[in-house]
């Protein structure tokens, strides 16, 4: 996800947050950061488990406090799918 520069920092700190191994249906959750973008990499059981987390209240709290410090709209890849843009 491109990111805001100045940003990296807080937006890092609040994905490492995310208690993914509470999350059922996760068998991953791995961030990584340059100066310039960060790529969350997510492994789920199933593409139902993935959207049921983000009904969670916590994880959409989250979304909305995450979303401005992004420098643009990130982009989410599920195998066997081509690129979404939300």
């Amino acid at each position: 996800m491109p990111i805001k520069a100045e940003s990296v920092t807080k937006f890092v700190t609040m994905m490492k947050n995310v208690k993914a191994s509470e999350m059922e249906g996760c068998f991953s959750y791995v961030v990584n950061w340059d100066e310039k973008s960060v790529v969350v990499y997510e492994v789920w059981e199933s593409k139902k488990h993935h959207d049921d987390a983000l009904k969670d209240p916590e994880i959409l709290a989250l979304i909305t406090q995450a979303m401005p410090l992004l420098d643009g709209a990130p982009t989410i890849l599920f195998e066997g799918e081509t690129e979404i843009s939300l």
